[in-house]
């Protein structure tokens, strides 16, 4: 359920009056976006939120201390009011909560192998020109020696310049080496005695 629907809902149980021209769609939004948003007067505002169990002044929005009452938080990710235990610890919050809920955070902060699988594939065949032998290249990723892995010099994915799916554009890594190149491309130019390191 998300917050609106749930201020509607809870809020319209616990009023049994409303302030003078006010209605429920009034009060969510106070409870939702202030008074000064809402367009209330401080003092009816006041005076009308205090009546409620659970009152934290602190809280600028009313709606966070309506739901920490009762155990609950919003999670503006996904939009749902859940349970406190459905959100990570986070002690430089106020409430000492993530703002985002569990699940939503998995999926914003560790995407599947799977997905990262299948974009290396397909941008690999972006780059895979017609007249490539398969075969060949094929054999090098078979030859390919214990703990070191197949690399393309120039990056498939740089940010500046992007490489070929060709023989002549692979190499042997070792793993190590290779977690440490990630998408950069380095070329040596005659008249300098460092290498260049490009952001590829």
């Amino acid at each position: 359920m998300n917050l609106k629907e749930f201020l509607n809902i809870e809020l319209i149980k616990h009023t049994e009056k409303f302030p003078k021209n006010k209605d429920i769609n009034d009060v969510v939004n106070l409870f939702m976006n202030g008074a000064r948003e809402a367009k209330w007067n401080h003092s009816m505002a006041l005076l009308f939120t205090n009546k409620f169990e659970g009152k934290i002044s602190k809280r600028f929005k009313h709606y966070i201390w309506f739901l920490e009452y009762r155990n609950l938080k919003w999670c503006p990710t996904c939009d749902s009011v859940l349970e406190s235990k459905l959100f990570s610890k986070n002690k430089s919050s106020k409430d000492g909560l993530a703002t985002a809920c569990k699940q939503c955070r998995k999926l914003i902060e560790s995407p599947t192998a799977a997905m990262y699988t299948a974009k290396y594939k397909a941008n690999k065949i972006k780059r895979t020109p017609t007249y490539i032998n398969l075969e060949k290249i094929k054999l090098i990723y078979k030859l390919c020696p214990k703990d070191y892995q197949v690399d393309h010099i120039i990056p498939l994915n740089g940010h500046n310049v992007c490489g070929l799916h060709i023989e002549n554009n692979l190499q042997y890594l070792l793993a190590k080496e290779n977690n440490i190149k990630l998408n950069t491309f380095k070329i040596k130019l005659d008249f300098l005695d460092k290498p260049i390191k490009y952001n590829a």
